[in-house]
């Protein structure tokens, strides 16, 4: 290494090197703060979209379950001593029908008729309590008990 050429070419490639890192560093941070810009306006409004479509998705569930409601097999509700037995099958069909978990019809009393005959006493349930005060409901989403599934509940006022 005692000849000026070959010094030459040693510094250059150094100095190459050196050129070389600075771009790719320069460029790393440019792109990333490019692409940090971008999520900032990007993520606001697909969680905007986002939210748009879960409130039309649980409208539209709603709705369904409002039509169920206003069904001519619900008048038992409102007959004294209504006959439950026809409303199983029925709760059982809609259930699997819509892919539901299970379905459940709460009379006034707050006695409620599963879509599998359970019978149990919900008179204590805030939903319950909602759709007997007239009002469409929905509960927060919560955890399946093994964990693999998010269930909600809706509740409709049987009319």
């Amino acid at each position: 290494m005692k000849s000026i050429g070959s010094r030459i070419t040693v510094f250059f490639g150094v100095l190459l090197i050196f050129v070389c890192l600075g771009f790719g560093i320069i460029s790393y941070l440019a792109s990333s703060n490019a692409l940090i810009n971008v999520l900032h306006e990007t993520m606001p409004k697909f969680a905007s979209e986002a939210s748009l479509t879960i409130t039309d998705s649980i409208q539209n569930q709603l709705n369904v379950l409002s039509l169920i409601a206003s069904s001519d097999y619900m008048r038992i509700l409102k007959e004294a001593g209504g006959d439950y037995s026809g409303i199983v099958p029925f709760l059982s069909d809609e259930t699997k029908r819509a892919e539901h978990l299970q379905m459940i019809l709460i009379d006034r009393k707050g006695i409620s008729i599963s879509n599998n005959g359970n019978v149990s006493d919900m008179k204590y349930n805030s939903l319950f309590k909602t759709a007997l005060s007239g009002k469409n409901t929905v509960s927060d989403p919560v955890f399946s008990e093994d964990g693999s599934a998010v269930i909600m509940t809706y509740a409709v006022p049987v009319i």
